[in-house]
């Protein structure tokens, strides 16, 4: 009798502890099918803002056509909203010939912008090194590096002797750290293919960097620039003074840069940037020289 209780108790704890196990396993499972039904639902809200961030910019270049087509006037900087199912679109062009192109900029342009942003950097030594990177010979720039000084340095990467392919090129250019790329990173470019500044889209900054102005300068320009252009009215370079050698005498057509944004109902935001030149190779109506997914502070 006694044997038979203590096998109906084994009996008993051994279906609690199978209940137990049976329990947790579904738990388990249930936790899984959550954890995965949310990254799936995350991804594909995911998607769905990469397609409308991508559908911004292509609206975006569609109304760059326009104008051109109708000679009519892009207000650079200015965000303009999107309707768009189920979330928020916000696209916004910049011309690239409002930086400065590094495969282009005369040395004091360079030493301008260094000296404007990178105050405790050799302005002198970046630019050299700079050039001496872009240029076709092995010459070495009074400041400058090539191949010789990258080898002493223990460098891997040599100076490549051509244009540079991209700004990020230049974080193998000696003298030019993540810090100070950063810095440099929001005026400059290899789109703009110009040597020049293009003054009526150009921010404070840039203008800053152009010798023989100053921020207060350029600033003052700035405002009134935006005055005049809001009322329709011509734009006065003799303000800048000397200063206008280094600017373009009329706007430029040339590359843009588009920035989208997508904001979904739940507040996830995407962004994507392109930067698109009007016309092309085989008829083409514009060329696509960049489109990737970025985020504010890369802009």
């Amino acid at each position: 009798m006694i044997a038979r209780r203590r096998a109906h108790g084994f009996a008993l704890v051994l279906v609690l502890w199978v209940l137990v196990l049976l329990t947790s396993i579904a738990l388990a499972f249930s936790l899984h099918v959550r954890t995965d039904t949310r990254a799936a639902s995350g991804l594909t809200e995911q998607v769905r803002l990469r397609a409308a961030a991508d559908a911004a910019i292509a609206r975006g270049i569609a109304r760059l056509l326009d104008s051109q087509r109708n000679r009519t006037a892009i207000q650079w900087g200015i965000a303009y909203e999107m309707p768009w199912p189920d979330a928020t679109l916000r696209i916004t062009m910049a011309s690239e010939s409002a930086k400065i192109d590094i495969n282009y900029a005369p040395r004091p342009l360079l030493i301008g912008l260094f000296q404007q942003v990178l105050t405790d950097a050799p302005a002198d030594q970046l630019a050299d090194a700079l050039m001496d990177w872009r240029d076709r010979d092995d010459r070495r720039s009074p400041q400058g590096a090539e191949a010789a000084d990258y080898r002493a340095a223990g460098r891997k990467a040599m100076p490549s002797n051509r244009t540079f392919a991209s700004v990020g090129e230049l974080a193998q250019v000696m003298g030019f750290t993540a810090e100070r790329l950063a810095a440099i990173l929001p005026y400059v470019t290899v789109y703009a293919r110009r040597p020049r500044i293009d003054p009526y889209s150009a921010d404070a900054t840039v203008l800053a960097a152009v010798p023989g102005l100053d921020m207060a300068l350029a600033e003052s320009f700035v405002a009134y620039r935006d005055e005049q252009q809001a009322a329709g009215e011509p734009v006065r370079l003799d303000r800048l003074g000397a200063g206008v050698r280094y600017l373009e005498r009329r706007p430029v057509p040339g590359a843009v840069r588009l920035h989208a944004e997508a904001r979904s109902p739940g507040g996830r935001t995407l962004h994507r940037e392109a930067v698109v030149r009007a016309g092309g190779a085989r008829g083409l109506r514009y060329h696509i020289l960049d489109w990737r997914q970025t985020t504010p502070e890369a802009r």
